[in-house]
């Protein structure tokens, strides 16, 4: 059983063996029963493997900025913010290995989110930290469901 709460707003995590006290304003006669279940979350592996190719970069091409620019001030909301390019579409569990044109490493991203999350950020920097250089990069996108592969700009 779910212990009492102070406020409705109260987020428990239910356990197994767990009980759920409803209480409805809605008269029901004796013996009536309000019964539901819940299904864990699932991935269609067909439906997941034909998303696979939905994986895009934005903004792409991405437009540099110099980096001594400075941050957005507080209560500014647009204009030039954090640099990052996202990938959007991504599988659960994917990687995203970033290359150069030329093809040299850049970066590994891992999605290790929830499978409603479809999102990973790269901050344009290599994976020693460094910041990327202009020019074309090619990016490949690996998931139990599929491979893709796209490329991206980054312009001065």
């Amino acid at each position: 059983n779910f212990p009492r709460f102070a406020s409705k707003d109260s987020v428990s995590r239910p356990g197994a063996g767990d009980r759920l006290l409803i209480n409805l304003e809605k008269p029901f006669e004796k013996g009536d029963v309000f019964e539901f279940t819940t299904a864990k979350p699932t991935v269609n592996q067909q439906t997941a493997a034909q998303a696979v190719n939905r994986v895009r970069a934005v903004p792409n091409p991405y437009v540099t900025a110099s980096s001594f620019e400075p941050p957005l001030a507080p209560g500014i909301t647009s204009g030039r913010g954090t640099r990052k390019i996202e990938f959007i579409h991504v599988p659960a569990n994917a990687t995203i290995r970033i290359f150069t044109a030329r093809g040299d490493h850049v970066v590994t991203l891992r999605q290790d989110g929830n499978i409603e999350d479809g999102t990973i950020s790269w901050n344009l920097k290599t994976s020693e930290n460094l910041d990327v250089a202009y020019g074309v990069y090619f990016y490949i996108v690996e998931s139990t469901v599929g491979t893709t592969t796209g490329k991206l700009a980054i312009i001065k």
